[in-house]
Order: C-alpha cells, then structure tokens, then sequence
C-alpha cells in the first residue's frame, strides 16, 4: 500500500479525534456530569478555564476540550481537503459533509446544556433528544470514514450495486440499534438497580417510567441485528475477506460485551467499551460497503 497523504492521515486522525470525544460524551452522561460547567456555553462557568475543584466539572470541561480539538480536527481537514483538489470532486463533497456534521454535532450539544437536558432529567424531550444526538454521531462518523476512504484509496467511493440494499439494511440496522442503546444507556444512568433481578422486574413493571420500560427493546433488537451483520458479513465474504472477518468478530466481541453488561448492571468501563465496539461497527460496515463498491 503507497504511502497515506498528508489529506488522508487527517482523515483518519479526525475520525479518532472524534471516537475519543464520543466516549467522553458518554462519560460525561453515564457520571451525571453534564451540567458540570453550568447553563454557560460555550465557556464553563462563565469562564475559559474555570475552578476544577468539582468531580462534575473536570469531567464536562474535559469533553469540551476534546469537542473543540474535534471541531479544529475537522477545520484542518477541511482546509486541507480544499487547497488540494478541485471543485466539484468527491473529496470535497465528503468534506463539506464532515463540516456540516461537525457544526450539527456542536449545535446538539449546547442544546443539551442550554436547555438542562443533563442530569437527572427523565423528560420525553431529553428520551428524543438522546437518539437524535446520536443519529447525527453516527453521520458524523459515517462522513468521516468516507472521507478517509476516499483519501486513502484515492479513488471515486460507490456503494455496491448488487448489495446495495444489504448495505443498507445493516446500516439502518445499526442506526436503530444505536437510538435503543442510548436510550437504554440513559435509562440505566437515571434509574439504576442493585441486582438483574430487579432489573428485570423494572423492565416489566406497567407503573415504571417509560424510560425503564423501553430498556429491554435494545437487547431485543439487538439479536436481530446482531444476526443481520453476521448473513451480510458471510455474504461478502469471498469479495472483500479481511473486512468480512472484522465485521464477523466486531458482532461476535459485542455480543459478548452486551451479555456483560447486563450481568454487571453496566458498569462504566464496560459501557465506554461497548459503545467504542458499536461504533466501530458502523465504521467497519460502511467500509466493507465501500470495498464491495470498489472490488464488484
């Protein structure tokens, strides 16, 4: 493989950049930290760099500071992108597509806070505003790993055509997935239980907060999905190997994962794991789909 341009290792730099700053959003969320820093945004509390003698503090204010290197992350990129290739080309369409993401991810995240959707808030508008946000993650990523496939190989990116609608069945698959688990993963946070058992009952209890009932559809749709990505990975198997095997593995390390998380009444460090695992997923299905495109 030829040397990466300097284009495409901030591609790739980007999409870390932001994985990082994913699971401290999450860390952040999962600690009740998120009004760490106030109702003030962007500054936190009011100041550049305020006092961090506060456990809630240090946490928000970290995850700023890694949102606005995940923001200049994308700028550098973008600016890259445009000095080196021309109007109209596949490169800079994927770019601008990060540029948009970047902003929408931004714009989300001061809602969260302007509008308290932090804490202990159990509203039906924080329960929409979590897969929302979290839509948008996964495009951001999505446009990201485009776009450092595009730098990478060097060539225009097409999907598939004869898998095209497999393609876009474990995408989809994964993006519900991804709007379940985050609301499961805020239900965990808000109402939490000493033992499975009461889990369980918690789940099924009629007088439980919605957000408790609709714990269990993660795990469920989980199963289905879970089987989805092993039939599409088996399916391109023969035509893009290595990444049907990471996909085939991914799944299998996030069943795992999953089943221990339940067990363990999903403790933190497994949670920024599975969350790590489940976009790393979506990346590692959008780039089998981009290998099928290049190789069928």
């Amino acid at each position: 493989m030829s040397r990466l341009s300097t284009s495409a290792r901030l591609a790739w730099g980007a999409l870390v950049v932001n994985l990082v700053t994913i699971l401290g959003g999450a860390l952040v969320r999962s600690t009740g930290s998120g009004a760490g820093c106030g109702e003030s945004w962007p500054s936190c509390k009011g100041s550049v760099v305020p006092g961090l003698s506060s456990f809630t503090t240090q946490i928000e204010f970290s995850h700023r500071v890694t949102s606005g290197l995940a923001l200049i992350s994308v700028v550098i990129l973008f600016v890259s992108v445009y000095r080196k290739f021309e109007k109209g080309s596949q490169a800079r369409r994927a770019v601008n597509m990060c540029a948009i993401a970047i902003v929408v991810e931004s714009l989300l995240g001061a809602w969260l806070v302007l509008a308290r959707l932090v804490e202990d808030n159990a509203t039906v508008m924080r329960a929409i505003a979590v897969p929302v946000h979290l839509v948008n993650t996964l495009f951001l990523l999505g446009a990201l790993t485009s776009c450092a496939w595009i730098l990478t190989n060097q060539v225009p990116l097409r999907w598939p055509k004869a898998g095209r609608k497999k393609l876009w069945l474990a995408a989809g698959g994964l993006v519900l997935l991804g709007m379940t688990g985050g609301i499961a993963a805020l239900a965990d946070t808000l109402f939490p239980v000493e033992s499975l058992g009461e889990g369980i009952r918690a789940d099924l209890d009629t007088t439980a907060h919605f957000l408790t009932k609709l714990r269990i559809v993660h795990p469920m749709l989980a199963i289905g999905v879970g089987a989805y990505l092993l039939h599409f990975a088996g399916a391109a198997y023969d035509m893009a190997r290595p990444y049907s095997i990471a996909l085939m593995v991914l799944v299998g390390v996030q069943v795992v994962l999953g089943v221990l998380n339940v067990l363990l009444l999903t403790p933190i460090p497994l949670q920024l794991v599975h969350l790590l695992l489940a976009d790393l997923l979506w990346i590692s299905v959008l780039l089998l789909g981009a290998e099928l495109g290049r190789t069928g």
